[in-house]
C-alpha cells in the first residue's frame, strides 16, 4: 500500500464531473482516500494510517449517492495505473471499488486483478470493448444498468460469492472459462448478438433470466454438481451442435421436456450445417477418386434429405398443426398431377373431373389403389403413364411420411416421446 503525503495531495471542491486524462482520476483518488481515512480516524479517535484499508473505498464513479452525476472518463481506462501506485503493481485491491454512474468513451481494461473487498457496478455506459478478464473476486460483486455498446469479455474470472448481472445492455459478451463458486445470475433487457458460455466448469446454480440472444455457445462446459437454469432464455440460433445438446441434456435432467424439444430440434439443424459442410468438404477434397466421393456423400445427402423434409413438414417435430396442414397439401398437389388427363388426346371427356372428390377421398386411404389399377389399363401416352405412376407413388408415400411427421410432432409432450 502507498502512504500518501498530505503534502502532495492536490485539493477539490467536489468529485470532477469528467476526466479527461490518468492524472486528474488519480489526484481525486489521492484526496478521496486522504479525506475517508481522517474522516474514519476522526470518529475511531486512531491515527489516520491505523485506518483499515477495506474501511475505504475507491471512488472512481459517482460518489455522491443523493445527487447523481455521470462522469466522463475520456481515455482509455486501464486499472493497472491504479494497482501500479496504490500497490507498487501488486495485481490486487484492497478498496471498496465504486464504478457507478460512469460513461467510457473509450476502452475498459480490467484485468487479473484479485478485489478481495466489495465491487460495484451500476449505470455504466461503455463505447468501446469492455475487457473484464481473468479477475478474482474474493466478495460481493454487483452489476446493475450496465450498457456495454461493443464486445464484452468476461472470461475466466473466479467468482467466490454470488454475482447479479442485471439488467444488462449488450452486443456481444465473453463468459468462457468462467469460475463461479457460489452462484451466477444473468439478464439481459436487448438481445445480446453473441453469448460466449465455453469451458466452464459448472458447480453452482447459473441463471439466465429473460435473455435473447442471436448466437450462443456452449461448447465445452460441464455440468458437474450445479445446474443451469433458463427463465424466458432464447436462442434464435446455435454455434454448434455441442451446445444445443449441452442445453438439452440439461433441460431434461431437469424433466423439462418443452425447453429440450426446442433444444433438440436446434440440435437438428445444427446437425445439417454441419453436414452440409461435410459433404462440401469431400467434393473439394481432390485427393478423392468420384466413387470414395459418392461412397462418403449417399448417406449424408440422406441424412441432409431427412432433416430438410422433417424441417419443412414439422419444424423438427415442433409443430403438428403444420405438419397435417402440410400432409394434407402436398398429398393434394401430387393427386392433382396425378390426375391431369391425357391432354394430346382429344377425345377428353367433358365431365373428366365431376368424379375428382371422391377419387381424391380414396387417395387419402392407405390401402385404397384401385384408380392406379384403371390408370395403368388406360390407354396415355407411355411417357405420361411412367410419369403418373411416379406421381402417385410418391404422394403416397409423403402421405405416410407426412402422417407419422404429425402423430411424432402431436405426441411431443408425452411420456417416453
Amino acid at each position: 500500500m502507498t502512504i500518501l503525503n498530505v503534502n502532495d495531495i492536490k485539493e477539490f471542491k467536489e468529485q470532477p464531473t469528467v476526466y479527461h486524462n490518468s492524472y486528474i482520476l488519480m489526484s481525486w483518488l489521492c484526496y478521496d482516500l486522504n479525506k475517508q481515512r481522517e474522516n474514519i480516524a476522526n470518529e475511531l479517535g486512531i491515527k489516520p494510517d491505523e485506518v483499515d484499508e477495506n474501511s475505504l473505498t475507491l471512488n472512481i464513479g459517482c460518489k455522491n449517492k443523493i445527487n447523481k452525476k455521470v462522469i466522463d472518463v475520456e481515455f482509455y481506462f486501464d486499472i493497472s495505473i491504479i494497482t501500479n501506485f496504490f500497490y507498487n503493481s501488486k495485481r490486487e485491491i484492497n478498496y471498496k471499488c465504486n464504478f457507478q454512474y460512469i460513461r467510457f468513451k473509450e476502452n475498459v481494461s480490467i484485468q487479473s486483478i484479485i478485489f478481495n473487498e466489495e465491487i460495484y457496478f451500476s449505470n455504466i455506459n461503455s463505447s468501446g470493448d469492455f475487457y473484464f478478464r481473468n479477475n478474482e473476486f474474493k466478495n460481493n460483486c454487483y452489476f446493475d444498468d450496465i450498457i456495454l455498446n461493443k464486445n464484452s469479455y468476461f472470461n475466466g474470472c473466479i467468482f467466490y460469492k454470488q454475482i447479479n448481472i442485471n439488467p444488462f445492455y449488450l452486443n456481444c459478451i465473453d463468459f468462457s472459462n468462467l469460475k463461479p463458486k457460489y452462484g451466477l445470475y444473468i439478464s439481459c433487457l436487448t438481445k445480446i448478438h453473441k453469448l460466449y458460455f465455453n469451458n466452464v466448469n459448472i458447480n453452482t446454480k447459473i441463471d439466465f433470466y429473460n435473455i435473447e440472444v442471436e448466437e450462443a455457445d456452449f461448447k465445452g462446459s460441464v455440468i458437474n454438481g450445479g445446474l443451469i437454469n433458463p427463465v424466458n432464455f432464447k436462442v434464435h440460433k446455435f454455434a454448434n451442435r455441442e451446445s444445443a445438446l449441452f442445453l438439452k441434456n440439461e433441460a431434461y435432467a431437469r424433466n423439462n421436456a418443452i425447453d429440450a424439444l426446442q433444444y433438440k430440434a436446434k440440435e437438428i439443424e445444427c446437425h445439417k450445417d454441419d453436414l452440409m459442410k461435410s459433404s462440401k468438404d469431400i467434393i473439394q477434397n481432390k485427393e478423392y477418386s468420384f466413387n470414395k466421393k459418392i461412397k462418403k456423400l449417399y448417406k449424408i445427402v440422406g441424412d441432409i434429405a431427412s432433416i430438410y423434409l422433417s424441417s419443412f413438414y414439422s419444424d423438427n417435430g415442433q409443430n403438428w398443426v403444420k405438419a397435417l396442414l402440410m400432409t394434407i397439401f402436398i398429398t393434394i398437389i401430387c393427386f392433382n398431377v396425378f390426375y391431369i388427363p391425357d391432354l394430346t388426346q382429344s377425345n377428353i371427356m367433358v365431365f373428366y373431373y365431376k368424379n375428382w372428390f371422391s377419387e381424391l377421398i380414396k387417395y387419402f386411404i392407405p390401402t385404397d389403389y384401385s384408380l392406379i389399377i384403371k390408370y395403368a389399363a388406360s390407354k396415355l401416352n407411355l411417357f405420361l403413364k411412367i410419369f403418373g405412376v411416379l406421381v402417385y407413388f410418391l404422394g403416397k408415400i409423403l402421405f405416410w411420411y407426412g402422417s407419422v411427421q404429425t402423430v411424432q410432432a402431436f405426441r411431443k409432450f408425452a411420456k417416453g416421446a
